[in-house]
Parts: structure tokens; sequence; C-alpha cells
């Protein structure tokens, strides 16, 4: 298949995309639009061996949180996609039918239609802008498939791409161009918008060097016209000139709410003064930890021989042994110096909101960074294998955050949550949650909501 974006091989909630061969040219454009705006999704790329193809394809249905399957009168008759819908039913799996054509439907598929909520994608011009958006919108509709959304993109505008209305009928068609009457022209991930020419064909393009990088140059060459010794011609190639900014990285003190802007190198934590990040706390060892970044662009931490140690998430890591931070993890000094590590748009994300949060498991001490989305239950398993255990739902609830602060919604568990002490529906919403709120889940793990107001000195 023809898609510019890989099949999503992670372990988040994501979104399982069912289509027949001849429904390509349709189900390209809407995965990749998908994939744009910030959704993980998996499809059969028809790279997978045949030996384990049966084998991948229901483990990824079957871990799924939302089936969209294209419905039209190819995939009716297709074994495998029928196959599909099937296994969603018997695994539980959302159900979202898109329908391509309006033709006639058979019993089972249009008693699945009167119960399922379905999208009639056939009603909408998907050649424009307005026409993908509202698909997107409409497919997207039910709740759990908002659980399938990245948190970096919540806040994301639609980035749609169009698709042909008359596909060549044995080959892939190529990415089209937008209509010459769309307002708004949309520019696929492989379309770069064209940069206007220059004046001067002998101007120098000059790179940016001040924390950035420039990727690709602008490059003009004069080529010889045939047949004419004495005439040239200026031929201009003209390249996407991509600027690449360094990724902002900070650490957030959740105990104060202080933000350390972190640089190059490494980045010293401790009591001292002599360190980069200074405690005053005395539990803090002088020289406590080091932060800082290995030849593969990952960040480390590493305790260097503290008294009271040093705990990535509430688990304890070795001293000298180096362990991996990833973005909305919480490096813990000795006791409870928490400190949330940021990177990327995260940053201005958290920065914008004004606060932070955080929550802790009192039956093992594990501490983990909030951001909107992040489920509490047996699709998010903590670091120590806590929450993962077949009594716990896969999703008791999730956070969702706006300006003023994060909210908890119930989800679908079968051995109950509770918000201080009261039983929390599917689909309740609470108040602004406040520090000291605590979160039952199935009568096994008690977790406690803190959050921070955040200064820049």
């Amino acid at each position: 298949m023809r898609c510019a974006v890989h099949p999503y091989e992670g372990n988040d909630p994501y979104i399982y995309f069912s289509f027949c061969k001849k429904d390509e040219y349709i189900a390209g454009p809407i995965i990749e639009s998908m994939a744009n705006s910030g959704y993980r999704v998996w499809y059969d790329g028809g790279n997978i061996p045949d030996d384990i193809w049966a084998e991948t394809v229901i483990e990824r249905l079957s871990n799924s949180r939302v089936c969209m399957a294209l419905i039209s009168k190819a995939s009716v008759n297709v074994h495998a996609c029928r196959s599909d819908i099937n296994t969603a039913l018997d695994q539980g799996v959302l159900i979202v039918p898109i329908l391509t054509e309006a033709f006639s439907l058979t019993p089972a598929m249009r008693l699945l239609m009167e119960r399922t909520y379905h999208v009639k994608a056939y009603s909408l011009a998907l050649t424009s802008r307005n026409g993908m958006e509202t698909l997107l919108n409409e497919a997207v509709k039910p709740a759990e498939c908002g659980l399938c959304k990245q948190a970096a993109y919540r806040d994301k505008p639609w980035a749609v791409v169009c698709i042909d209305e008359n596909p060549p009928a044995e080959d892939l068609p190529p990415r089209p161009l937008p209509p010459i009457d769309d307002p708004n022209p949309i520019i696929g991930p492989h379309e770069p918008e064209e940069s206007p020419a220059e004046d001067n064909p002998e101007k120098p393009v000059i790179p940016v060097s001040d924390g950035q990088e420039t990727v690709i140059q602008k490059k003009t060459e004069r080529i010889p016209k045939p047949n004419k010794k004495d005439d040239a011609v200026t031929i201009k190639l003209e390249k996407t000139v991509a600027i690449r900014p360094k990724e902002p990285r900070v650490l957030i003190d959740l105990s104060t709410g202080r933000v350390f802007r972190l640089g190059e190198g490494v980045s010293r934590l401790g009591r001292s003064k002599a360190n980069d990040f200074c405690f005053n706390e005395r539990y803090i060892s002088a020289k406590h930890a080091q932060l800082f970044t290995n030849e593969d662009g990952k960040v480390l931490v590493r305790d260097i021989g503290s008294t009271n140690g040093t705990f990535l998430n509430g688990v304890k890591i070795d001293t000298d042994k180096p362990c991996q931070v990833g973005n909305f993890s919480i490096i813990t000094l000795a006791k409870d110096q928490h400190l949330l590590y940021l990177t990327g748009k995260s940053v201005s994300d958290m920065l914008r909101l004004g606060y932070s949060a955080y929550i802790t498991c009192e039956e093992n001490g594990e501490v983990m960074g909030l951001h909107p989305g992040f489920i509490l239950g047996r699709s998010n398993p903590w670091p120590s294998g806590a929450f993962s255990e077949d009594y716990i739902s896969h999703t008791h609830g999730v956070f969702q955050a706006d300006e003023r602060g994060y909210r908890f919604l119930g989800g679908h568990s079968t051995n109950g949550t509770t918000i201080n002490g009261v039983e929390i529906h599917e689909g309740q919403e609470t108040d602004l949650l406040k520090t000291g709120d605590e979160i039952g889940v199935a009568g096994m793990y008690w977790v406690k909501y803190n959050v921070v107001l955040l200064r820049e000195d």
C-alpha cells in the first residue's frame, strides 16, 4: 500500500484501520490525515510474512482501542474484512464503520449499522479540506478514539489530505493536488510549499546556526543552452529550506513549581552551590545526581553516590548505572524531591497551562507525571508492573486538562473506580481535582493527586 506513514507498533492506545485492497486509494489519505493529526493508527501495509500474517493481524486488532472499518461493495465480500469485524465484536473492541458508498447491505451488516455508530463518508466531498475534516471529526467522535491521540497533538489543528475521486483501475493514484477553487489549498507532508523565486540568482543562502540546523539548502545552476554557443539559461532548482530548532528541555520542581531550563552537556543536581541546580533539603546529598545526553541523543540520569538514592518514576536506580529519561518522567532525589522532565512541544504546552500535576501510588510509592489523556488502568502499566494485573480494567479513567486544571473522566471498569471514596461511573466527569484527592482503582490501588503552579525565576 502506498502510504506516507508507517503502521503504529507501540503499546499505547491506537486505532486499527480495516480495509480491502480495492479501497486502498481511500484508506491511504484517511490514515495519513489521522496520523498527521496525532492519532496512532495500525493498518496492514502488505509487508507481513504469510506464515505470521493471521497471528499478527489478530494480535494487533485484539489490542487496539478502536476498529475503524471501511465498508464498501468490495469489502463485504472479502473474508479478511468480515473477519476483522467479527474479531472486534468477539474481543469487545469498539467498531466505527465508515461507509464509502451507498449500496444494499447484507442482513448482518445492516444489523450492525442499526446498532453501531457509523459514518456515511459517501455523503462528504473528500477531495476538499472541509469534507476530509468532517470525516475525521465524525470518525473519531466516540470518546474512546480520543485516547488514541498523542498528548502533543491535543490542540493541533487538523492536517488533512485529499483523495482522487477517479482512481486508476489497477495501480494506486499519485498523491493528488487540491482543487483549484479550494480557498485553503492543502499541502501534504511530501508536497512542501514552494518559496518565491529569488530576484538575485547569485544571492547566497546563509545557514542559521544559532541553536538551529539547516537541513536542505537552495541551489542555483547555470546550464548552457543547446545549439547556441553565446547564450545561456539559468535554471533554478528550488528546494525547501528546513530549519530544525533544537528541542527545549526543562526540569520542573514539583514541590515549588520552579522551572529549570536545561542546556547542553551535563546538568548537576545536589545541595552544593557548585551544582547547576541546587536544593536546600539536608536529605539531598551535596553531589547527588547528573542529567546528560549520550551519543545517541538519549537523555540519561545517573546517581553519583548519593546517601538517600535517586529514583526514576518511583523506582530506585543503581549508583553509576545511567537510566534513560523519557518525556513526562519524574526524577526523585532522596525522599520526595520530585523533578518532572519535559521536552519538545510539551514544554510550551505545560508553560501555557501554567501548572503541572502528578500522581503517586500509595501501595508502592511509584510516581507518574500527568499529561492530558493519561490513562489510569491496564492499558498504561506503571514501571514496576503495577496496574497490569488481570483484575484491573484497561481504562478505569482518563485525566483531562484545560487552563484551570485536571478533571478525571470515568472509564469502563469491572471492579470499580472511586474518587475520595465515592464511586465514579463510566462517562462521568469530576470537578477540578485538588491536591490530596484520592482515586481508588479496583479496591486494590489508591492514587493521590498533586498539582503545583509553575513559575520561572
